[in-house]
């Protein structure tokens, strides 16, 4: 390049970075001998049109996530002194941010080649044309050869925007990933529960069970009648009494009524499953993603349970205060003569059903 006979010093501009692949100017974020950095964040925000200042000079390099950008004025003998600028991309998305530094530079240029002093290293390479082709120092010691190409500010500003916008649709569609994969996450759920609710459904199982207890134990106060008053009507009161009051009574308002609202319980919860499964599949489609595989079917055989479930149970409730009423009445009429009149009453209110 040519050297221009004025003073030199560099316009600050904004930030760069160094390229994952080449400049490893990666250093200039820290403070060295030959000047200071400067270290910021780059907003995204749109720069303004860089002021052209007579005989400066400048090079980019770009890379995958990073920029750096050196530029300088140079006086009558080569001498000149500038600035580094590196942007780089740091961090993984859906949280990454574009940082900045700036740091002085100074060196030579002899015809072509080229002296670059920076952060109390330097670095030599040769300038030919509209190509920097510098020997960069890395930071483990080795050298790696990194081309620069010359360009204005604007380039440099140009530069900075993509590598921003870049950063920011990486953001955006690894936000979007994650949130498709929750979704996704959240309808498997769902549907995990509602098949475990199918492959324990039991048809009423314990309530048919009372009932199966209830029926035994209405058949056996029968027999206990059959035997007539005994001495001093204890065969009435002792026995027949206490098959109406305590057994099969309690089979139908004690056993038989916790596990009715065990069952009730059981199908509010199915329910609920099958809502949350409906609730996440609507947010699949909505999202323009698959519908979970077998959601479906779980779903109606989940409802079939349900509409089974309550008819079973209710059936069987029907049936228990039929017996409850069944036992008190035999009680009731189970004593003659002095003992006629001392059976239980009236039976307690039988079982609701549920719904």
């Amino acid at each position: 390049m040519r050297s221009r006979p004025t003073l030199a010093l560099l316009l600050l501009i904004a930030a760069t970075a160094l390229t994952a692949c080449g400049s490893d100017h990666s250093s200039v974020s820290s403070t060295g001998s030959q000047g200071t950095a400067i270290t910021g964040t780059a907003t995204g925000a749109p720069p303004s049109s860089p002021v052209q200042v007579p005989g400066t000079v400048g090079y980019l390099n770009t890379g995958p996530g990073a920029i750096t950008y050196l530029q300088w004025q140079a006086d009558g003998s080569g001498r000149f002194s500038g600035t580094a600028l590196s942007v780089t991309a740091n961090g993984t998305p859906p949280n990454q941010t574009v940082s900045t530094s700036t740091t002085r530079i100074y060196g030579q240029i002899n015809g072509t080649a080229f002296t670059l002093d920076i952060n109390g290293h330097t670095d030599q390479g040769v300038l030919s044309g509209d190509t920097l082709a510098l020997n960069v120092v890395q930071e483990d010691g080795s050298i790696r050869a990194i081309t620069y190409r010359q360009a204005t500010a604007a380039d440099y500003n140009s530069a900075l925007a993509q590598l921003q916008q870049t950063a920011q649709n990486a953001d955006t569609q690894e936000q979007q990933r994650q949130s498709q994969a929750n979704v996704q996450a959240t309808a498997q759920d769902a549907l995990k529960s509602l098949e475990t609710d199918n492959n324990n459904f039991t048809n009423a199982k314990t309530v048919r069970r009372d009932l199966a207890q209830a029926d035994s134990d209405l058949q056996k106060e029968r027999q206990d009648a059959a035997n007539g008053n005994g001495d001093n009507c204890y065969n009435i009161h002792g026995v027949v009494d206490y098959d109406a009051r305590s057994v099969v009574g309690y089979d139908v308002t004690s056993s038989a009524s916790y596990d009715v609202n065990q069952e009730q319980k059981a199908i509010n919860g199915v329910r609920s499953d099958i809502q949350a499964v409906q609730s996440a599949e609507a947010a699949l489609k909505s999202g323009g993603l698959p519908a979970t595989n077998g959601a479906s079917d779980a779903i109606a055989t989940a409802q079939q349970h349900v509409s089974q479930g309550v008819a079973t149970t209710n059936t069987a409730i029907d049936s228990l205060n039929a017996d409850l009423t069944t036992a008190y009445s035999v009680a009731n009429a189970a004593g003659t003569g002095s003992c006629a009149g001392d059976g239980p009453g009236s039976p307690p209110a039988g079982l609701s059903h549920i719904s």
